[in-house]
């Protein structure tokens, strides 16, 4: 029964080690630091409650951080 089965069903075998997301060619390293940059200042940003003069520090130097993030992107992009 399971030679009949395996001469007549066509089986493909699972790949050795499969990639959860396609990488873009465009992305960097550099890009890799700014993202995790970007993003901890955005949390730092957002956990900052009582000191309203230290949360507008953390909101200005945030979105400088993300202002430069997406000119890199896109730069990147047009590069490649």
């Amino acid at each position: 029964m399971r030679l009949a089965c395996k001469q007549s069903f066509k089986t493909t075998k699972a790949p050795r080690s499969p990639q959860k997301h396609k990488s873009v060619l465009w992305w960097t390293k550099e890009l890799t630091e700014m993202r995790k940059t970007t993003n901890a200042l955005r949390r730092k940003y957002q956990r900052t409650r009582d000191n309203a003069e230290q949360r507008e520090k953390n909101k200005m130097t945030y979105f400088d951080q993300k202002s430069k993030y997406a000119a890199t992107i896109i730069r990147e992009k047009a590069k490649s």
